[in-house]
């Protein structure tokens, strides 16, 4: 078994056709049909079924798919690592992380990292919930991974910042006087809140029900941009912090 078979697989299955996977890979549909044999005869048993029409996983291939993918994504980083490590000068770094780490932590890092090292390419793959990165890293996406520690991590972990979550009002809300609002004094306001499956949602879900309140029919939003517009009517933003029940990811 090596990469370029697995390779190989990986783009079967995702064009659902050899002769699309072969367009793809540029490689002749009999050398992508052999390479594929020989895989199969080494797992000992098929690992696509072919149809009139192209291609479908088997049983066998649907276990198989996610751990080669796997496998290449490992191998890519690998390679990057090594890379990396002989020389700084050039190369490629890839971070997966949180969209709101990417939006607030990160780019003050980033930006730090460039001046030392500017040739280093830097890419983010985000994932709405920290549950979806941790199954993503464990699969192999990144080179590092920036977001909350995983419950059973039990690794080294270095500290970039915190997040903190604030209250968008709009102008003339009696509430900007305060120098703090309670989370509970919100119950009865309509909300604007991140989309169901955010990771974001499910962290303010949890600290309204700890105050006694569920949102009252939130517009939903999958990233922070929104929000200002939807809370107000002119360009000018008053935001207070919320206390007693303040929220602080780390």
């Amino acid at each position: 078994m090596n990469l370029r078979q697995l390779e190989y697989f990986v783009v079967i299955a995702e064009e659902g056709s050899f002769t699309r996977a072969s367009e793809r890979l540029l490689v002749a549909q009999p050398s992508l049909s052999q390479q594929i044999g020989v895989l199969e005869a080494e797992l000992g048993g098929a690992l696509l079924e072919r149809l009139p029409r192209g291609v479908r996983l088997t049983m066998a291939g649907q276990n198989f798919l996610p751990e080669a993918r796997a496998a290449i994504s490992h191998a890519n980083r690998a390679r990057r690592s090594v890379r990396m490590a002989l020389s700084l000068e050039s190369g490629q770094l890839e971070i997966a992380t949180i969209t709101s780490a990417a939006a607030g932590i990160l780019p003050s890092a980033l930006r730090r990292w460039q001046a030392l090292h500017p040739s280093i390419e830097v890419s983010l793959r985000e994932y709405l919930h920290r549950r979806l990165l941790d199954e993503a890293v464990r699969n192999g996406d990144g080179d590092m991974a920036v977001g909350s520690p995983p419950a059973s991590w039990d690794g080294p972990i270095t500290t970039l910042g915190w997040e903190e979550f604030v209250l968008v009002l709009p102008p003339g809300d009696p509430m900007l006087r305060e120098r703090s609002v309670d989370l509970a004094e919100l119950a009865d306001r309509r909300w604007v809140h991140f989309a169901r499956g955010h990771g974001l949602a499910e962290v303010v879900d949890i600290q309204c029900a700890a105050a006694g309140f569920t949102p009252r029919r939130p517009k939903r939003v999958h990233t922070t941009k929104p929000t200002s517009s939807l809370t107000e009517s002119s360009s000018k933003k008053r935001r207070r912090r919320v206390e007693g029940s303040t929220v602080r990811v780390r």
